[in-house]
């Protein structure tokens, strides 16, 4: 991971709120109690990476992309 660019998390419209990123990666997904969808939380300072990845592999929508 480049320290000076850190990678972006991009939640697409595409979300069907299924919970399963947040159940995966609840250090860098949280579901949002306003629209039912994920969203990255706020808090997150992506160590955990590897877990964001095994999220977005997992989403039955592939509505999670990971920027580098």
């Amino acid at each position: 991971m480049n320290k000076k660019n850190p990678p972006k998390i991009v939640i697409s419209d595409a979300c069907i709120g299924c919970g399963i990123c947040a159940t995966i990666a609840s250090e860098v997904f949280e579901m949002d109690p306003a629209s039912g969808k994920s969203q990255v939380r706020a808090d997150t300072d992506l160590k955990n990476l590897k877990k964001a990845e095994e999220a977005a592999a997992a989403c039955p929508v592939g509505a999670i992309e990971i920027e580098e």
